[in-house]
């Protein structure tokens, strides 16, 4: 949402010229509707950003126990029949959530990501 000002300025802007050619009146008046669409931006963004703030999405990755994280992966693996040696899966898994500080769903996600892509395999996120 926060791309739909500045695209939508860079769309008009260029335009008012014509837009007020087009619609017969003078440039002045093209401008304020830029002045105006500002003003509606501005409120909106004094309501809507506390509200964002207060009941906006939280993501959630919480922390797993060693087990739990080696059998996500483990099911990824498996999932996405990636041909790869279960001890070698299980000690870079294990590398790879030391070198990120965590063990999570995310940093299993992103380790068999990156495996996959270090064996050149295409795997979706579905």
């Amino acid at each position: 949402m926060t791309g739909v000002a500045p695209i939508s300025l860079y769309i008009m802007v260029p335009a008012l010229p014509v837009l007020a050619r087009t619609f017969g009146r003078d440039i002045s008046v093209a401008q304020m509707t830029v002045s105006l669409y500002m003003v509606g931006i501005a409120c909106s963004q004094i309501i809507m950003g506390p509200l964002s703030d207060r009941f906006g999405l939280w993501l959630g990755f919480h922390r797993c126990s060693q087990d739990e994280f080696l059998a996500m992966v483990a099911a990824y693996v498996a999932h996405f029949k990636i041909p790869a040696e279960a001890d070698t899966v299980r000690r870079e898994a294990l590398e790879w959530a030391t070198t990120r500080g965590s063990r999570s769903g995310r940093v299993a996600w992103q380790y068999v990501q990156d495996l996959a892509g270090r064996l050149g395999i295409a795997i979706s996120g579905s």
